[in-house]
C-alpha cells in the first residue's frame, strides 16, 4: 500500500499514449496474442541475467504494475544497450513482441527499453494527435483556438484526425 500514490502513476498517462498494456492485460492474453506487439509501464521486481552459448548476456525479469506482474525477457542485442537500467525497485517502459509459451502466462519480448524519464522524452517530443467527426465544427474550433494560444515552439502541434474522412488535418496558425 502506497500512502502517495503507486510510483508508477505519474508515468502511466505516458506510457498509455504510447498505447501500453497493464500487466493484467498482457498476461491475461492466450495463445492468439503471440507476436503481437505491446508496450508495458512496469517497476521491476526480480532481474536474472544469463549467458548464452556465445558468450552474450541476456535478462529474463519481473515486473508489476497495479494490476499484477509481468515476465519480460531481454535479448543480448537489446540487453547490451540497456543492462545499467535493469535494476530492482527501477521503473521502465519496455516495447516489444508477446510471447506465448506452452501453458505459462504471455510475456513481454522486449525491442525497446527506457526508463521512465525516457519515456516522458519522448512522449514530449511528439503531435497531439486528436480524432473528431469533421461535422463537429465548435470541438474543432476550440481546439484551434487553444492550439494557437499555446503554440509550440519547439515544432510540436495537434494534428487532428477526422475519423468518417480517413484523413488528417494540421490547423494553419
Amino acid at each position: 500500500m502506497y500512502l502517495s500514490g503507486h510510483p508508477l502513476d505519474s508515468y502511466l498517462p505516458y506510457a498509455r499514449a504510447l498505447g501500453a498494456f497493464s500487466a493484467a492485460e498482457l498476461t491475461g492474453g492466450d495463445s492468439s496474442t503471440a507476436g503481437k506487439p505491446a508496450g508495458l509501464l512496469i517497476q521491476l521486481t526480480e532481474v536474472r541475467t544469463h549467458q548464452t552459448k556465445n558468450g552474450a548476456m541476456m535478462c529474463f525479469a519481473q515486473g508489476e504494475d497495479k494490476t499484477g506482474s509481468a515476465g519480460l525477457i531481454v535479448f543480448p542485442s537489446v540487453y547490451e544497450g540497456a543492462a545499467h537500467l535493469f535494476k530492482v525497485g527501477k521503473t521502465l517502459y519496455l516495447s516489444g513482441k508477446i510471447s506465448v509459451k506452452d501453458d505459462d502466462p504471455p510475456e513481454l519480448i522486449a525491442d525497446i527499453v527506457m526508463d521512465a524519464e525516457g519515456l516522458v522524452r519522448v512522449c514530449a517530443s511528439r503531435d497531439v494527435c486528436v480524432k473528431l467527426s469533421s461535422g463537429d465544427s465548435e470541438t474543432i474550433g476550440r481546439i484551434k483556438e487553444t492550439a494557437q494560444k499555446y503554440s509550440s515552439s519547439d515544432g510540436r502541434r495537434i494534428v487532428f484526425y477526422l475519423s468518417e474522412k480517413n484523413t488528417a488535418a494540421v490547423p494553419r496558425s
